[in-house]
């Protein structure tokens, strides 16, 4: 349990985690706002903010629509009329990821956004900071942004890493939150949403670096923690598929929930919701820097098939930390090829590339000769497609 009590001059308002309430003070002039937060919270999560803030409100509804919550924006007079609405969109959000991840973990206070003098967000617990020159543009869509820090409280609030160099559990999974948040709302695909939003298709760019922060410096690397650590999670689900995937990340929240986990947990219960060894996948995405590069080479062979060989030729090799038999030096991953014939008639298949190496077989698109093979049509993997070409 969190108790933060805050003296201010009347006509002020601060604002702090869980339910509060101002009561006069023995200063004439001054009043005291005390909350109470009945959850345990990492510390560097506690927060106070301090203006004339003006209230503005909403209310959220519980999944079995049994309890009602209050969404509460705090923030500065002239910003509350472009505010409004935002405060409003925020019940939305809180019930997609709620359908995604379990009911809000904070039910019995409430959830809400304060002002400060800070450029961005920070996800203190019921009550996310945000900065004044964000909620002070009326033009600037924030939706993004209020999704990202609302899922911290699952994921970083509720859920935090147990040591900085697994900050990519908090900042991974907000990351994804965004995605699966716009593949749930718009329909948006969402390895072409990492693909074109969340990726700079570099080999050695900002998503370069391990996932694995230097606990020195945790935020060194923002696109690796950030970027990359979204993709991990969506091609563990790929893997997974999407049943085990949702079913797991409610498995490792309610193991770890008012608690700390590592990547180590991540894996140990995806291990077991898949009944997959899962070492290579966290070996090659979470402690290996850079990315696959693969040439794709395709070729129309007798018997109606069409030969498709699939080379990776990245120049570093998969990190294993802790080696055991089966590790390989390459990567391994689902890849999905189609190949199109000159009508547009299309084969689609999903092989599993686990060799430097690789020729696989697929029926041609309609019984005609392929002139086209696409790799990754819907941007699943991270990674670099060097050239495709038609081979002899």
């Amino acid at each position: 349990m969190t108790t933060v009590a805050v003296t201010v001059p009347e006509g002020y308002v601060a604002a702090s985690a869980g339910l509060g309430a101002s009561a006069p003070a023995a200063e004439p002039g001054k009043v005291t706002w005390t909350w109470r937060l009945p959850q345990p919270i990492s510390t560097y999560l506690v927060s106070i903010a301090v203006a004339r803030f003006q209230t503005i409100s909403a209310e959220y509804r519980s999944l079995d629509g049994t309890r009602t919550m209050p969404v509460v924006g705090y923030v500065l007079p002239e910003h509350a009329a472009i505010n409004r609405s935002r405060v409003a969109s925020m019940v939305g959000h809180l019930e997609v990821l709620a359908s995604l991840f379990g009911e809000y973990p904070y039910l019995d206070t409430k959830y809400g956004i304060v002002e400060g003098s800070f450029s961005g967000g920070m996800e203190h617990p019921t009550i996310t900071l945000i900065g004044a020159s964000l909620l002070g543009n009326a033009s600037r869509d924030l939706t993004s942004l209020f999704v990202h820090e609302l899922a911290h409280m699952w994921w970083g609030d509720e859920v935090t890493m147990r040591t900085w160099d697994d900050i990519w559990l908090n900042e991974g999974f907000a990351t994804y939150a965004e995605v699966l948040y716009f593949e749930r709302t718009s329909g948006a695909v969402p390895g072409r949403l990492l693909t074109t939003r969340y990726d700079d298709g570099l080999y050695a760019g900002q998503l370069g670096p391990p996932v694995v922060a230097p606990a020195e410096d945790p935020f060194r690397y923002t696109g690796a923690i950030y970027e990359k650590g979204g993709w991990v999670l969506h091609m563990l689900r790929k893997v997974v598929g999407d049943e085990t995937f949702f079913a797991g990340l409610r498995e490792y929240r309610r193991r770890h929930e008012r608690g700390n986990a590592t990547r180590a947990d991540l894996r140990a219960v995806f291990e077991e919701q898949s009944g997959r060894d899962l070492k290579q996948f966290f070996d090659q995405w979470v402690e290996t820097p850079y990315r696959p590069v693969l040439r794709a080479s395709w070729r129309n062979v007798s018997g109606g098939k069409v030969e498709v060989t699939v080379r990776q030729t990245q120049g570093h090799a998969v990190v294993h930390p802790d080696t055991a038999e089966g590790d390989a030096p390459t990567y391994r991953f689902p890849l999905v090829l189609r190949v199109f014939s000159a009508t547009s008639v299309a084969t689609t298949a999903v092989v599993d590339v686990t060799r430097a190496e690789e020729t696989f077989t697929l029926a041609s698109p309609g019984g005609a000769p392929a002139v086209s093979l696409v790799v990754d049509p819907d941007g699943d993997l991270l990674k670099i497609v060097e050239a495709i070409g038609q081979g002899s």
